[in-house]
């Protein structure tokens, strides 16, 4: 299955919905995805992982690299409805220690728009 990503705003946040499975042999192309989905003047940005059924640590790592663009006063960024398969490879990594993962899109924007 190839990888897109659908993109989607709810007010001022940038919603990227991930779709397919993200491995090293896709990494490059889920990069380039994210980043020209994402605007320099956008301040928050949720990746929705809801139709994700695989990601590998390239993928994770991926995530990570997008993560930092939103790192700063007044960024915001997280990561919502993961899968039981990809939730583990995520709390495995550590990688929910250092970014918030939310149950689902909506929980997420409300977070976002409560802080």
């Amino acid at each position: 299955m190839d990888v897109d990503v659908k993109w989607g705003r709810k007010g001022e946040i940038v919603i990227a919905m991930l779709v397919g499975r993200f491995s090293s042999a896709n990494a490059a192309l889920f990069e380039r995805l994210l980043e020209n989905g994402v605007d320099s003047s956008d301040d928050a940005l949720i990746l929705d992982f809801e139709n994700v059924t695989f990601l590998s640590s390239a993928g994770l790592r991926v995530a990570l690299t997008i993560a930092k663009k939103f790192n700063g006063p007044g960024k915001k960024f997280g990561i919502c409805a993961l899968r039981e398969g990809v939730r583990g490879i995520v709390e495995v990594s550590g990688f929910d220690k250092v970014i918030p993962v939310y149950d689902s899109q909506v929980s997420a924007v409300e977070a976002f728009e409560s802080a």
